[in-house]
């Protein structure tokens, strides 16, 4: 696999972890935590539709390379992925979420692989 060069990372991403909190009322919930936006390659990699009980589901899964910081080191399928992260290429439904399925280090700390998976959106 060829090493990406920093002109193949034209693409802003955000990397998200769900993490437990306190409302006001001293009830736990559970919120979305930005680990951080970084420049990366984004790679479509398959897209698939089918139905789902009786609703019309697509699948679009992308490879995504970014460069190897230790804030994203521990990333895992528990955690998602914001793309594009600019307010100004997002849809009518907002950002597009990412499940991650994959994720692992190449060329010894250098490079950071993902492969995620586009999450559903919600009806309108």
């Amino acid at each position: 696999m060829a090493r990406v060069g920093a002109g193949a990372r034209d693409r802003k991403v955000t990397f998200q972890r769900q993490t437990r909190t306190q409302d006001q009322y001293g009830q736990e919930e559970l919120i979305w935590t930005d680990l951080g936006t970084y420049s990366a390659e984004v790679t479509p990699l398959s897209g698939s539709e089918r139905f789902i009980d009786e609703q019309h589901a697509a699948e679009q899964q992308v490879r995504v390379v970014v460069r190897y910081y230790e804030a994203i080191a521990d990333l895992s399928p528990r955690d998602r992925m914001i793309y594009p992260s600019s307010p100004g290429d997002q849809t009518v439904f907002g950002p597009n979420v990412y499940n991650i399925l994959a994720a692992a280090e190449l060329y010894r700390k250098e490079d950071w692989e993902i492969i995620a998976a586009r999450a559903p959106e919600p009806r309108a």
